[in-house]
């Protein structure tokens, strides 16, 4: 017997010692190492690759359910998000219909950036408009006594 890090080509190293396949109790692959769950910095766990632990899938596939698929295979109802099909956004993120998918924090600035320009936009606009409003208070009195006068003018010289 001796002590061993790794296993020779086509074995895994479980409990100390080189086997086929990882057992149900450490089924994945990671390292040539049998572990219980794929670490964070290869997170995908692929059947189709003997339960080998990966950072994602190759060939433009995306992750669904422990196996490696083309987009065309998702779901109609399904989203791609960081390289995975998914049933909904991730906590934290919304939906686009760009495919892009936006942070709550940046959905938030940019909805205050937009409701603080329109606010300016019409606290702008509405002095404009109050502007507008006093020329054409204006037009229309001198129009209203300019008829007036037009008026009075007509009726003095048919009683002369």
């Amino acid at each position: 017997m001796e002590c061993r890090m790794s296993c020779p080509d086509g074995k895994v190293l479980y409990n100390h010692t080189c086997i086929q396949s990882c057992p149900n109790g450490a089924k994945y692959q990671y390292g040539g190492i049998c572990i219980t769950m794929c670490p964070s910095d290869s997170p995908f766990g692929v059947v189709d690759m003997n339960n080998r632990c990966v950072k994602g899938c190759e060939d433009g596939k995306l992750y669904h359910n422990g196996h490696c698929v083309y987009s065309f295979e998702c779901n109609i109802t399904m989203i791609e998000f960081e390289g995975q099909c998914l049933e909904r956004c991730p906590q934290g993120y919304r939906f686009s219909f760009t495919n892009d998918f936006l942070k709550d924090s940046n959905v938030i600035v940019a909805l205050s950036v937009i409701l603080t320009t329109l606010i300016a936009i019409l606290a702008y606009n509405r002095k404009i408009i109050v502007d507008y409003g006093r020329v054409w208070r204006l037009l229309i009195r001198w129009v209203s006594l300019c008829l007036n006068n037009l008026f009075a003018l007509n009726s003095f010289k048919s009683t002369v």
